[in-house]
């Protein structure tokens, strides 16, 4: 890193210590560290800092699950005792808690796993209503059909956020492909609301993050 770099590095290190941060600290994190991720065995990581700095992709993880999802006409399968859709893979979670361990221990950053909750949910608040698209190389862009989109998900039930998948039209099922648990879901909140226009966004009141909509709040805080 340069010096403007590690200067930046700096502040992320310091309201990430102190539990201080909201998605745009994360969105900026993410673009830094970008550069310095390929070298490591960061998959899930590198999946989301590419996804948040091109939030229309051809390719990734998500793209590959949702395109294995429709070219399997979703065929259902049993794989360790759960109904799973064939050839779509999300994200293990013990895999993406070491992988954020491993990049604040190299960089020298203390991590709780309230941190790691409040991380989470800021990067799942990032990659909704992002769009997965065909490669079309002789577009300039190289977008060709749009497959799908990102849809986030609250579950009070089971005090989760989740971040579904879809294709673009609207009576395409909705597929989980990551979960995470720890959050004290609103009671106002519907699942209706995922159809909605309006993007919920992470904010800090007397310090506790919460994710929101210009309606209503979503998540009231880290369990």
């Amino acid at each position: 890193m340069d010096l403007k770099e590690k200067n930046l590095l700096n502040y992320y290190k310091k309201v990430i210590e102190d539990n201080t941060f909201t998605e745009t600290d994360i969105f900026g994190f993410l673009i830094l560290m970008r550069n310095y991720i390929y070298e490591k065995d960061l998959t899930y990581i590198k999946e989301f800092a590419d996804l948040i700095a091109h939030r229309q992709r051809n390719q990734g993880l998500i793209k590959k699950a949702i395109k294995n999802a429709i070219d399997n006409e979703y065929e259902m399968i049993i794989n360790n005792g759960k109904d799973t859709i064939m050839g779509y893979n999300g994200i293990i979670n013990k895999e993406w808690d070491s992988e954020w361990k491993k990049l604040a221990k190299d960089n020298h950053i203390k991590i709780s796993n309230r941190t790691l909750k409040e991380i989470t949910l800021c990067i799942y608040s990032l990659a909704q209503k992002t769009k997965y698209y065909e490669e079309d190389k002789k577009k300039k862009n190289k977008l060709g059909k749009q497959l799908g989109k990102v849809v986030l998900i609250a579950d009070e039930i089971n005090n989760a956020i989740c971040l579904a998948t879809t294709e673009s039209n609207r009576y395409s099922l909705y597929i989980c492909f990551a979960v995470y648990e720890g959050y004290k879901i609103s009671k106002s909140y519907n699942i209706n609301d995922i159809s909605s226009k309006s993007v919920s966004y992470t904010v800090r009141k007397n310090g506790i993050l919460k994710l929101i909509t210009n309606e209503k709040e979503i998540v009231e805080g880290i369990i």
